[in-house]
């Protein structure tokens, strides 16, 4: 998922955290069934203290080429 060395990697701690935090959503978090995923999607953000989706973090994607999050929705179009 990271890009190349010149298409703009995350260096800033905050960012490489919040891609940190989208890749622990989805490894460590991604077998849990529904009502567990919203209790860990709070329990990243309580833990981090960053500024993060007040959404889900399993309903937003990190996107690396502008190093924010955004919605699925916004990403993948309606089928």
């Amino acid at each position: 998922m990271l890009p190349e060395p010149d298409q703009n990697p995350p260096e800033d701690f905050e960012q490489l955290e919040k891609f940190y935090i989208f890749c622990l959503t989805w490894s460590l978090g991604g077998q849990l069934n529904d009502e567990d995923r919203e209790k860990f999607s709070e329990f990243l953000k309580n833990l981090s203290g960053l500024i993060l989706p007040s959404s889900s973090l399993y309903e937003n994607f990190f996107n690396i080429e502008n190093l924010s999050f955004i919605r699925w929705d916004e990403k993948v179009p309606e089928y």
